[in-house]
């Protein structure tokens, strides 16, 4: 696909170069030399020029991308006048990065179905790793259901996936995913799985395994607790 990446600070930055990484055509733009000097070596090209100037994005080839995300994340009025502007010139499809709730609903306003707010999903998501220490990470699906992946509760270390009894707490096992290694409690390392279906039942647990479930936040709760 053909992205442009508009404002590249630590979250447009990250997803310049993790889309350009997994083979996509990348333009990451940002007024600031300095950020996009600092990942002009990670992605596909790289633009310094005001966004908010007619002129200016009526050069860029606006039409011809697939998608174009607008990652703004300080200015409000610069990102609406971006997104007017990119609508002007042609754009297929934009994802708009909301910075508060009036900016969100103006986007709505000009049309916008793709608004994300990292910040407000980063804090949603973390909320169980926080909590709960066996939570390795989180996803919210919703107010009620979400997706954990939940390292071996003690009681299971050493059964079988048969022998996981997640049924009477009302969830779903979607994948286990075996530690290839043992964490060291004096290290902190990159953990490398590899992933398992949950069909193969004859899975020993170890600790350091990650159970993937899904269900309503309660029921997940309690799982993590008890």
């Amino acid at each position: 696909m053909k992205i442009m990446i508009i404002g590249l600070g630590n979250f447009g930055s990250a997803l310049a170069v993790k889309l350009t990484h997994f083979g996509h055509e990348v333009i990451g733009i940002d007024r600031n030399r300095h950020k996009t000097e600092s990942i002009k070596d990670d992605v596909t090209t790289v633009i310094s020029m005001d966004i908010a100037e007619k002129a200016a994005v009526s050069q860029l080839p606006v039409a011809d991308m697939d998608v174009i995300v607008i990652s703004i994340g300080e200015n409000l009025g610069d990102s609406v006048i971006a997104t007017a502007l990119l609508k002007d010139n042609g754009a297929k499809r934009i994802c708009c990065r909301a910075i508060n709730e009036t900016h969100f609903s103006i986007l709505m306003n000009m049309g916008l179905s793709h608004i994300f707010t990292p910040e407000v999903d980063a804090a949603n998501n973390s909320v169980s790793t926080v909590l709960f220490e066996l939570v390795h990470s989180a996803y919210v699906i919703s107010d009620n259901y979400k997706v954990c992946e939940i390292y071996v509760p003690h009681r299971y270390v050493g059964l079988k996936v048969k022998d996981l009894s997640l049924s009477q707490f009302n969830l779903q096992l979607l994948l286990v995913r075996k530690a290839k290694r043992e964490l060291h409690p004096m290290y902190m390392v990159k953990m490398e799985f590899d992933d398992k279906l949950p069909q193969d039942t004859e899975i020993i647990l170890k600790k350091d395994d990650l159970l993937v479930v899904f269900g309503l936040k309660k029921d997940v709760d309690k799982f993590v607790v008890i």
